[in-house]
């Protein structure tokens, strides 16, 4: 019985010791690009800066505000204000959450954008109250540019399409 258990006890004692010093290395690691992502910041731009990698997130705050680039965010984003019509015609692929003291702000990038997504989203954002301009560019992609303003909040919605059917809307919210 005490034979039985020698390669056993061998594993642990071989696999164990590997297991943590990988988790640290790991760790290791994404303390150090962070650590450099931070100084790189920093020297740029004189402020401090706190920069942190998850597996699919990442998130830089300085004195200016915060910003989030997630890649795993594949739905519209939930604290974009309500007045807005989510933009329903593609593909979410990433999004990027921006908040300063003067505005926030969402970016979302789009793939297998929908032909005809132009047109249907400018009248969702008519029916939404927004003022929009828009510009089409050899029917696959173009531009919109909505805006509304309540009270003192301005809200500026873009929308950016290339021929390849990809593209990004963009969203700002300022305190006036």
């Amino acid at each position: 019985m005490k034979h039985a258990l020698l390669p056993f006890a061998a594993f642990i004692w071989l696999f164990l010791p590997t297991l943590f010093l990988a988790t640290a290395c790991k760790q290791t690691a994404e303390n150090a690009q962070e650590t450099l992502a931070e100084k790189a910041i920093e020297n740029q731009s004189g402020e401090n800066a706190d920069v942190d990698i998850e597996k699919d997130k990442i998130s830089i705050e300085t004195d200016q505000g915060k910003t989030s680039i997630a890649q795993s965010d594949k739905k519209w984003p939930e604290k974009a204000p309500r007045d807005v019509p989510p933009f329903e015609y593609g593909q979410i692929k990433s999004s990027i959450t921006t908040e300063t003291p003067e505005a926030k702000s969402w970016t979302v990038i789009y793939e297998n954008i929908a032909e005809d997504a132009i047109d249907k989203y400018d009248k969702d954002l008519k029916k939404a109250g927004f003022t929009t301009m828009k510009m089409k560019v050899n029917d696959k992609g173009g531009t919109i540019t909505g805006e509304k303003i309540k009270g003192s909040t301005k809200t500026v919605v873009t929308v950016m399409i290339g021929e390849e059917q990809e593209g990004a809307v963009s969203l700002s919210v300022y305190e006036e």
